[in-house]
C-alpha cells in the first residue's frame, strides 16, 4: 500500500488540473512575451509530468491525459473540448518546413502510440486506435486504425 506521500506526489505532479494548469500558466506568459517564465512552466510540466506541450497550443477544457508519459503537442494545433489522449501520442506538423497544424473537435479519443499530423481536422467523436497514423481529415462519429489510419467503422 502506498504512503501519504506518494499520494500527495502523485496528485502535485501527475493530476489533470496540474497539468493542465501548468499549460495555461506557460501560455500566459508566453502570450505576455516572457519568455523566460513561460519556458520555465514549460520545462517544469516537461520535467515532471514528462510531456510535451507547446504554450502556443490551444487546449479546450476537460482535456483527459489518463497516462501522461511521452505526449507530444505542437505549436498550432487546436484541441477542442472533452477529449482524451492516452501516453506517446504525438500531435503536430507532416514537414518540418510547413506550418500546418491539426485541429481536433469534441469528445475525440486518441489511443496510445498514435501520430495525428499535418493540416487535418479531426471531426467530433472521432476514435483513433492505438498504433495509427492518421494523415487525413475524418468523419463524425467514425473510428480510425493502422498505418496510414483508414475508417473502420
Amino acid at each position: 500500500m502506498r504512503n501519504y506521500k506518494q499520494i500527495i506526489y502523485g496528485f502535485i505532479f501527475y493530476s489533470q488540473p496540474v497539468i493542465y494548469i501548468l499549460h495555461n500558466i506557460s501560455k500566459y506568459f508566453s502570450e505576455k512575451g516572457c519568455s523566460i517564465l513561460s519556458n520555465l512552466f514549460w520545462y517544469w510540466l516537461y520535467h515532471k509530468c514528462h510531456i510535451i506541450i507547446s504554450p502556443k497550443a490551444i487546449i479546450g477544457k476537460g482535456v483527459v491525459f489518463p497516462h501522461p508519459m511521452g505526449i507530444v503537442i505542437g505549436d498550432g494545433v487546436k484541441i477542442g473540448e472533452n477529449v482524451t489522449i492516452y501516453q506517446n501520442v504525438t500531435i503536430g506538423r507532416k514537414y518540418m518546413n510547413i506550418d500546418d497544424y491539426p485541429i481536433i473537435e469534441e469528445n475525440v479519443i486518441i489511443y496510445p502510440n498514435s501520430v495525428v499530423a499535418g493540416k487535418i481536422l479531426v471531426r467530433k467523436n472521432t476514435v483513433i486506435g492505438a498504433n495509427s497514423v492518421l494523415l487525413t481529415d475524418t468523419e463524425e462519429n467514425s473510428v480510425y486504425v493502422g498505418n496510414p489510419a483508414k475508417r473502420v467503422k
